[in-house]
């Protein structure tokens, strides 16, 4: 994909852009090209203010663009296109992938209780007590059991709630006066 593998593997390039119209995918692309100049990759700060806005707390933009294939060099475009379809576009199942890819060591392997704990401190500043029912077993958890917790606990932390609950500020267009990365 870009610098960086983005952590949405399980959403490939192809299927995104089939999520998008042909006139959204050309004003992104337009987008893009006019934040990111002639090296391809967008700025984390350009990302942060054009893309995500102010809607989005530090910590949470900050998680997004890394997990994205964000990089010091960059985000490249066909990982901003899969990002923004999962969030505005994607399917609860995917989400969950997604944010199950946030505290994993491997998509298809376990979550260490101690891993998503330390992730949910910086985000949030705090572990919601409800992961305690999540790991009633063991102190790992796979993607089913973190899946079925999350789903009855969307409300729990940060970016669950953003995603799954309140719903994503980012959208693919934007129909405000003030020409916007969307607009363009």
């Amino acid at each position: 994909m870009g610098a960086k593998e983005s952590r949405i593997g399980f959403l490939p390039y192809d299927e995104a852009v089939k999520r998008v119209t042909d006139v959204e995918l050309k004003r992104l692309k337009d987008a893009f090209k006019r934040t990111s100049g002639l090296s391809y990759y967008m700025t984390q700060q350009c990302f942060y203010r054009e893309v995500l806005g102010d809607g989005v707390p530090p910590k949470v933009a900050e998680v997004i663009y890394t997990s994205f294939g964000g990089s010091p060099k960059g985000l490249h475009f066909n990982n901003l296109i899969v990002g923004l379809v999962l969030l505005t576009r994607g399917r609860d199942e995917e989400k969950s992938k997604y944010l199950f890819s946030l505290f994993a060591s491997d998509l298809g392997g376990y979550a260490a209780r101690e891993d998503i704990e330390a992730v949910l401190q910086v985000l949030d500043g705090k572990v919601p007590a409800s992961l305690k029912k999540c790991f009633t077993e063991s102190d790992k958890v796979n993607y089913e059991r973190f899946r079925n917790w999350l789903l009855q606990n969307k409300e729990a932390f940060t970016l669950s709630r953003w995603l799954l609950s309140a719903g994503v500020c980012v959208t693919l267009t934007d129909d405000s006066d003030t020409p916007t990365f969307y607009q363009t």
